[in-house]
């Protein structure tokens, strides 16, 4: 499901396991910048496939410590995807091969910006 149509210099995002009120500000907070578009959604890390030549970055729901087992997968395939987890508490843990760090909610344009830069500049 594309918000936008994406262009060479689009950062396209894949959601994943987000719903109801969750899925409303997080897509709120990332449509309608022209240079991020939501590329895929899906229920949960086990629908999330191998996404690494079609997203630049994942934001996907934290349910628990960590990421699962397919959103690992995705950071370190070949080409890997960086993942932002959202946490209940509106936390937001950034994995892309480096250090997690967290940081606030309101973070989450800069931090989908950066992950998807340094993910552009390694492929």
């Amino acid at each position: 499901m594309a918000d936008t149509v994406p262009t060479s210099r689009t950062i396209r995002v894949a959601l994943a396991g987000f719903a109801g009120l969750g899925d409303a500000s997080v897509r709120g907070c990332l449509s309608g910048h022209a240079d991020i578009a939501i590329v895929t959604e899906c229920a949960g890390p086990d629908m999330l496939g191998d996404l690494t030549a079609e997203v630049d970055v994942v934001v996907a729901r934290r349910a628990g410590d960590g990421i699962p087992d397919p959103f690992r997968r995705q950071l370190f395939a070949q080409g890997g995807v960086p993942i932002i987890a959202i946490a209940d508490d509106g936390r937001l843990e950034i994995y892309d091969k480096r250090v997690l760090r967290q940081v606030a909610v309101d973070e989450l344009l800069a931090e989908v910006r950066r992950v998807a830069a340094l993910t552009r500049a390694t492929r």
